[in-house]
């Protein structure tokens, strides 16, 4: 998986079977198989994603199996998927040569964009709580382990149960990406529960338009 060099046609093997697992573990999200088998070879291809020079294909098959792993609620998963996100694989020198003006933990960002989402479609309470304690972080820290995901772990987190403090907590971020994530959600919320508690902790929001209005 981590064995990047080779010729043309070794370039080409290689992708066509990270395509091949990718197309697998989609299939198993599709077919609903929350088999003990199943889930156990998706969470395997999410800790042992494949690496390749091409972009296109690099952590392909992983990103693909964390989306499935969300597909069929395996909320078991979620540890590892915690786990995997805040992991930085060595092997990602290879893909990032200097002088990169990125970190090369942020080379696996397909991977650990699909598992923030994967998060999102698993409400559990340790779901909720890596969520928070990720849209808490300042930026330096999220981005030691991937391109900072501030935004969609905010949505992500907004898919759990959360409580009315905890809402206004994400209202009253410093984080701007995570505060305005959380003001368009509560803007867009059709029952106006959201959007009523919006209006009493920024007041000044009063003034923005909501959705079909």
């Amino acid at each position: 998986r981590t064995n990047l060099e080779g010729d043309a046609a070794f370039q080409q093997r290689r992708a066509r079977r990270i395509l091949e697992r990718a197309w697998a573990a989609q299939q198993i999200g599709q077919l609903k198989d929350r088999s003990t088998r199943a889930i156990q070879l998706l969470e395997e291809l999410v800790t042992h994603r494949s690496l390749h020079h091409d972009w296109a294909y690099s952590g392909l098959d992983g990103a693909m199996a964390a989306r499935a792993l969300g597909v069929l609620g395996a909320t078991e998963s979620t540890p590892l998927l915690a786990k995997t996100f805040l992991a930085v694989d060595p092997e990602l020198k290879k893909l990032v040569k200097p002088p990169a003006n990125y970190p090369y933990a942020w080379a696996d960002y397909r991977m650990k964009r699909q598992i923030i989402c994967a998060l999102g479609e698993l409400p559990c309470e340790e779901s909720k709580k890596f969520l928070r304690e990720y849209v808490a972080m300042d930026e330096a820290t999220a981005s030691k382990s991937a391109a900072p995901l501030l935004e969609e772990a905010t949505r992500a987190l907004l898919r759990q149960q959360i409580t009315a403090e905890e809402l206004q907590d994400l209202l009253r971020s410093a984080n701007s990406a995570v505060r305005g994530t959380t003001i368009l959600a509560c803007l867009d919320d059709r029952s106006a529960e959201w959007a009523s508690l919006l209006w009493k902790t920024l007041p000044w929001t009063q003034d923005l338009p909501q959705v079909g209005k």
